[in-house]
């Protein structure tokens, strides 16, 4: 029967409950132009059912569908399901997706599908230059499936086991991943103002290469699963509110040649021993968490500006071979992991250590552009070999490097490092270790113009100390309060250029060889002030004071194989001197006490 004809029967209520009504004159769209047949039957004398068995050439068999009589010139199906458990449905009826499905085959391209609901078949098919449009794509029956060149708009998908989407465009859409497998966006694959999402208890391993993604939410959360995560030579921006990318459960996350600008979070998270690798990497307004969980984060060969990088988790944060400018660097309170920064480049912003742990500037490391590095611990319990570091780094002008812990049995050091000031910036490059515990050696330094304090009393920090092998210039400050509690020596060191080193606190009064101080030269009318209730046998000793410099020694102290010379002059109360020499309109100062001693060398040793 054609289309009128069964029509004409039903609106004269003529049709017969127990017959079932043939269409045979039913054609729709491109994909369904006929022979076709649709098979209807009648719940009253008046009523046809929408449930209808459909014939086509496709196959052999008929398929489960809806028809509605009124729709069109000869009806219309609106939903059809084949042989190949595909599932097509118009929720608008103004849609021609049931038309132009690519029926009766494996692959499925050049299609447009509007306002459709869509579920895949249990095989994976090549999904290519399609368009999909304010739909619901359904794909969890796919155990491999790939999206190449399409386009997906304000819809919704649900990916099946495996899934990869290559040289294809997702915008304003919701990209859903279930079970196990994994999910790729590859080869120039753009997502915008989109999410990509992994459920708890997902299996998923993720893969996003050479593609770019904007003001999107990217998230996976696995638990404590064992998955993995990877982000390759790709772009990710976001200036919203909730643009985040967040890594939830990842036994391992590696960050490689990415470019990142988000203004918003990024959270990385993980199982106990999990890692995170971020490497070459340009992040700009970028936060970035490692939560409470165990594992270390490594930040290798990148840029990054005003970025904030928060390590939480039990372990250590590796900064190598970075350039950062502004932001912050941090372990916080609740972390027990060290922090190194290894021949990086640190301008402005904050680079903190919050918990009682290590903070280390090591090999080729830059602070400068008033950037402030800060290690203050305050956890009452005690933690083993903690103790901060600066390695063959420099410190400049505008730049503060604070080491402040409370706890710990370390020692903190300053080797191989410049710290360099300047009259026209302040503050004027600072480096300052002070704290209860820890010891302080600073060895082969150079200090142009900063401002260095080293506070290391004999009261609070126990461990060894030593001020050696260093050179103080270019009117910088540096003072050092040491202690007799260890070895303190302070040797081999050069002051000059209207510098002032103090050192405070060295009474040598625990014995020989503590709280020493030789072998120093100071020039250019510099000042070296030493203070502390000396005793004979603690003698400043083989010393060059001369070009208008001042040396000061405490009262009770005493000098040894020293040279005064060149309008210099020696400071003194009542102290001992022996082996001395003074010359060329260099001044001496004494008590009142010892001035009949100048000529009597019973008392004066001094030429």
């Amino acid at each position: 029967m054609t289309h009128a004809q069964v029509v004409a029967l039903r609106d004269a209520g003529q049709l017969r409950v127990d017959c079932h009504y043939v269409i045979s004159d039913w054609v729709q769209g491109t994909t369904l132009t006929g022979p076709n047949l649709v098979e209807l039957h009648a719940t009253s004398p008046s009523v046809l059912s929408m449930e209808a068995k459909v014939f086509t050439p496709y196959d052999n068999e008929a398929w489960e569908g809806l028809y509605d009589i009124d729709r069109g010139t000869v009806g219309q199906l609106v939903e059809l399901r084949d042989n190949l458990n595909n599932v097509v449905r118009d929720t608008t009826g103004t849609s021609a997706i049931v038309g132009t499905f690519p029926w009766g085959t494996a692959l499925w391209s050049e299609n447009y599908l509007d306002s459709v609901t869509l579920t895949a078949p249990a095989t994976g098919r090549a999904f290519q230059r399609n368009t999909v449009k304010d739909s619901t794509l359904d794909m969890t029956g796919w155990a491999s499936g790939s999206w190449t060149q399409s386009d997906v708009r304000a819809s919704t998908v649900t990916t099946g086991a495996t899934f990869t989407m290559t040289n294809s465009e997702a915008q304003s859409s919701t990209i859903t991943g279930e079970a196990t497998g994994s999910i790729s966006l590859t080869l120039g694959t753009k997502v915008l103002n989109s999410s990509v999402l992994q459920d708890s208890g997902s299996l998923k391993q993720w893969s996003i290469s050479s593609s770019e993604l904007r003001t999107v939410v990217l998230r996976g959360q696995g638990g404590t699963v064992a998955r993995s995560a990877l982000i390759i030579s790709s772009r990710l921006r976001g200036r919203g509110v909730g643009d985040s990318i967040t890594f939830l459960g990842e036994t391992s996350l590696n960050l490689t040649s990415a470019d990142l600008s988000f203004n918003n979070t990024w959270t990385v998270d993980g199982a106990a021993g999990s890692s995170v690798n971020i490497r070459e990497c340009t992040c700009d307004q970028v936060g970035i968490t490692r939560a409470a969980a165990a594992g270390r984060l490594d930040v290798t060969n990148g840029q990054y500006s005003s970025t904030f990088i928060d390590m939480q988790g039990s372990g250590a944060l590796i900064v190598q071979a970075c350039r950062g400018n502004g932001g912050v660097l941090r372990t916080g309170a609740g972390s027990s992991g060290q922090l190194n920064v290894n021949t990086s480049s640190i301008e402005g912003g904050t680079v903190e250590v919050l918990g009682v742990r290590s903070l280390s500037l090591n090999s080729g490391t830059y602070v400068g552009a008033s950037a402030t590095v800060t290690e203050s611990g305050t956890t009452a319990t005690a933690v083993a070999a903690i103790g901060d570091r600066v390695d063959q780094s420099r410190i400049e002008a505008g730049a503060v490097v604070q080491f402040a812990t409370t706890t710990g049995t370390g020692t903190n050091q300053v080797t191989r490092s410049v710290v360099r000031g300047s009259s026209l910036v302040s503050p004027a490059g600072r480096l300052r270790i002070e704290g209860l515990t820890d010891g302080a050696w600073v060895d082969a330094c150079r200090v142009y113009g900063g401002t260095v304090t080293i506070t290391d009393a004999g009261t609070s920090l126990s461990g060894p100390s030593a001020f050696h092998d260093n050179q103080v210039d270019a009117g910088a400050t540096l003072t050092y309060t040491g202690g007799d509690s260890t070895a303190r020596q302070i040797r081999n060191n050069h002051v000059a250029g209207l510098s002032t080193l103090t050192l405070t606190s060295l009474t040598g009064s625990a014995g020989g060889g503590l709280g020493d101080v030789f072998a120093m030269s100071v020039r250019g009318q510099s000042t070296l002030t030493v203070t502390g209730a000396r005793v004979p046998g603690q003698p400043i000793r083989d010393c060059t004071v001369e070009q208008g410099s001042t040396l000061n020694i405490p009262a009770s102290g005493c000098t040894q194989r020293c040279r005064v010379a060149g309008g210099a002059t020696l400071n003194a109360g009542a102290f001992v001197h022996f082996d001395s020499e003074m010359s060329l309109a260099a001044t001496k100062t004494l008590t009142a006490a010892n001035v009949n001693r100048l000529a009597n060398k019973a008392y004066d040793d001094m030429i």
